[in-house]
């Protein structure tokens, strides 16, 4: 499939020149009006840079679903999801929304999704009785997704903090599904995944390795959600196991999902922007963001990729494999954390609370000590 994708160079270099290129107006756009991230205590940028630049990969992708129709998707309902995603995270951009009001909204979007992709929420064609027994399983089966696709918009949130990070799992994600899913898949929905994978590969030149425009909000929210549609989609046509789906986005998953389980244990206020993310720990370690780069795309590429191709040859085993790989990108993550605590024994005043340096959070936060002369980072990450 990945072959097909580029069999069709043309349309492949339509795609990246249109993101490319449309990434170049809105810098100028954004720049123009002032929609700037500014250096704060928990950012790792040094300097105002351009936020919001997204837009232009939720505008293409728009753009292509107006015009194309995919067998089992809503197109309506998953405009209307991605436009709620988007705007919320546009508004964010410009003006910080309260939690209280990005979180219902960022809600209201992912069931959007689900309506999109249709959760198994049909049971009429079972036996009486058999409705009767299903119907509230069904139901917690579509919440369970909802929860999921929220979670995913907020993951990929909090891990866009580090130049190039975010984009580069979204392409590496929608990669992996066009590498490992089988024969039989739609094409419409391997040419949207396509689709997603060049407009943000062609984002990416400006978000890395120097970072002269952010994704913001409005890239990462939508850009979290257009990737849990489309794990779901693929996992419910069969295309590739449950097991395979979790595992391709899991370099983010272990890492925002145990730091989140690790503030909840120490008591910490979950929902406030910190500094505790692996890859946020690993630059105050004094790693460039090059380097923290390499070492996730090293970890897809190394790890996750291996095990769902694992997975695909073997699906008997590929709860196993799910597991055993899970579980070494977990120790991977208790080792930076591990790392980080010794240093904040050594240095009591670089505590992750404490906001030890200019690091990815939200706004309105004071200035505080340097980081280490590592360049340009990245900012966005708004814990909801």
């Amino acid at each position: 499939m990945m072959l097909a994708l580029f069999s069709d160079w043309w349309m492949t270099v339509t795609w990246l020149l249109l993101s490319s290129l449309g990434s170049a107006v809105m810098l100028l756009l954004l720049g123009h009006f002032a929609v700037l991230d500014h250096p704060g205590p928990r950012r790792l940028h040094q300097r105002p840079v351009v936020r919001g630049g997204g837009l232009t990969i939720v505008l293409l992708v728009v753009a292509y679903l107006l015009q194309h129709d995919i067998p089992g998707i809503s197109m309506p309902w998953l405009l209307l999801a991605l436009l709620c995603a988007a705007i919320t995270g546009f508004i964010d951009d410009i003006a910080a929304l309260a939690a209280a009001i990005k979180l219902p909204l960022l809600a209201v979007a992912a069931v959007l999704a689900v309506l999109a992709i249709g959760a198994p929420t049909d049971s009429s064609e079972l036996p009486s009785l058999l409705q009767a027994l299903t119907m509230p399983l069904l139901w917690l089966v579509a919440a369970l997704m909802v929860v999921a696709i929220l979670w995913m918009m907020n993951l990929f949130n909090f891990m866009d903090g580090s130049n190039g990070l975010s984009a580069g799992q979204v392409i590496l994600c929608c990669a992996g599904l066009l590498l490992f899913a089988n024969t039989g898949t739609d094409p419409g929905l391997n040419a949207l995944t396509s689709v997603v994978m060049l407009v943000t590969l062609g984002f990416l030149p400006w978000n890395f390795p120097r970072a002269r425009m952010f994704l913001g909000d409005v890239g990462s929210l939508s850009l979290g959600l257009l990737v849990a549609v489309l794990l779901i989609c693929y996992w419910q046509l069969g295309a590739l196991s449950f097991w395979a789906v979790l595992l391709l986005p899991a370099v983010f998953l272990v890492d925002a999902t145990a730091t989140l389980l690790m503030r909840i244990a120490n008591r910490r206020k979950w929902y406030q922007a910190h500094t505790d993310h692996a890859y946020q720990q690993l630059i105050l370690q004094g790693w460039t963001h090059a380097q923290v780069w390499l070492l996730y795309v090293g970890c897809n590429v190394l790890l996750v990729w291996p095990g769902v191709y694992l997975m695909t040859k073997l699906p008997g085993y590929a709860w196993l494999l799910g597991l055993s790989l899970l579980l070494i990108l977990s120790a991977g993550w208790w080792l930076v954390q591990s790392r980080s605590q010794q240093r904040s024994f050594d240095a009591p005043q670089h505590g992750s609370d404490a906001g030890p340096a200019q690091h990815t959070s939200t706004d309105n936060k004071p200035k505080a000590a340097s980081l280490p002369a590592n360049g340009p980072g990245a900012g966005g990450a708004d814990h909801v």
